[in-house]
């Protein structure tokens, strides 16, 4: 969850230097009557750590067998598999999207079935609220789908902040504020 912390921190850093390059480019060209001062920036700084309180997983299913039909059927078995093992976590049904299935054949020359393998692959996005639950789950949950036979891939895990425009126009008056007293101090 630290990581987390740091990237929205990180994003709402990177906006106040934005909004700090702006008032860079008025105070590089300063009026005093008719006369102009070239050359003096100011940049503001803001800080503010928030939790994150939404969470992306993307997880990639994958399944081999001698038809596309057996695949698939191993692919929907996992489902419930996996649907149990997140819900043990805390995360509701309403919070899952299962992408389109796709197959493809391949030669598995050494492999279980042998030649002409059928694999089966299916996305999986989870995202919820429940961001410290989802968090947990990536890091210590994913054991058990393994204990289960499945053979699943963490293709992404993602935390955001859903009130981010709050604490960014927060953030762009706290920069500018900074920056007008460092112009004040010289």
């Amino acid at each position: 969850m630290e990581s987390s912390k740091l990237t929205v921190a990180a994003v709402i850093i990177g906006l106040a230097l934005v909004i700090a390059a702006v008032v860079n480019a008025y105070g590089n060209i300063t009026a005093k009557g008719n006369e102009y001062i070239s050359g003096a920036s100011f940049y503001g700084k803001a800080e503010r750590e928030v939790e994150s309180d939404i969470a992306k997983l993307s997880l990639l299913l994958t399944r081999s067998a001698t038809t596309t039909e057996e695949a698939v059927k191993l692919i929907e078995k996992d489902h419930e598999i996996l649907r149990e093992a997140i819900k043990k976590a805390g995360i509701s049904d309403a919070d899952f999207s299962f992408h389109q299935v796709n197959s493809g054949y391949y030669d598995d020359y050494y492999g279980d079935y042998g030649r002409n393998t059928t694999q089966a692959t299916q996305t999986v996005a989870v995202e919820s609220k429940q961001a410290d639950a989802l968090g947990d789950y990536t890091q210590k949950g994913a054991i058990e789908l393994y204990k289960n036979g499945m053979r699943v891939r963490t293709e992404r895990v993602e935390f955001s902040y859903s009130k981010l425009d709050e604490v960014q126009n927060e953030l762009q008056r706290e920069a500018v504020e900074d920056a007008k007293t460092q112009a004040k101090d010289i």
